[in-house]
């Protein structure tokens, strides 16, 4: 378990890649993002957060817009991470395909390679971020991949009424922060996260 790492349990939808963005691009001017979501998806929470120019993307997803990657080939992931990251001085993986890995390459295989991932990440003072979709793999691959990280969130979204509630989860102690629990509410298309409760995250990661 390194102490540069976070792992957000989440609904599905565009809100966890939001807030993993949001938390990533706090934490370093520059995020290399192992994307599983559909490319228009990858560019509305780049526009949203206008981090153009400070985000390299990879892609499970063959398009245009950004440099694919084959979800098969786990090596080639490491290799690409690698080459991308060359010569930066500071930057974030994020990692939001965890649940295809697990889907293709099984418990095992998908936990060391995130081990080792994370572990030559952290070892050079960088940060790792990573996002699991709730229910798309069974309860024992959800413990075993969140017991990689140092920092669990949850993220929970229900319809109460005719309004949309919010909640992060805070499943690991943070800092400072005094509750288990926090309101998130949606802005211009971006998801907010309370300036104590993010700015405590943050801390947390770069300690």
């Amino acid at each position: 378990m390194s102490m540069n790492s976070l792992l957000l349990i989440s609904e599905d939808g565009l809100d966890s890649s939001s807030i993993l963005v949001d938390i990533s691009s706090s934490v370093s001017d520059m995020v290399i993002w192992v994307a599983s979501e559909p490319p228009d998806v990858i560019s509305k929470v780049i526009d949203a957060y206008d981090l153009k120019g400070r985000i390299h993307v990879l892609s499970l997803i063959q398009s245009r817009k950004y440099k694919s990657v084959n979800v098969n080939n786990l090596s080639e992931i490491g290799i690409l991470l690698s080459k991308i990251s060359e010569g930066m001085e500071d930057f974030v993986v994020l990692m939001t395909a965890i649940p295809e890995l697990l889907l293709i390459h099984g418990l095992e295989r998908t936990y060391v390679f995130l081990m080792n991932v994370i572990g030559k990440t952290t070892n050079q003072g960088r940060k790792f971020i990573g996002g699991i979709t709730k229910d798309a793999q069974n309860k024992r691959d959800e413990i075993m991949i969140s017991r990689l990280f140092s920092i669990v969130l949850r993220y929970r979204k229900w319809l109460e009424g005719e309004k949309w509630v919010r909640n992060l989860i805070i499943e690991t102690p943070i800092g400072d922060l005094d509750k288990d629990v926090v309101e998130l509410y949606l802005r211009e298309n971006r998801i907010v996260i309370p300036k104590n409760v993010k700015d405590a995250i943050v801390h947390e990661l770069m300690d």
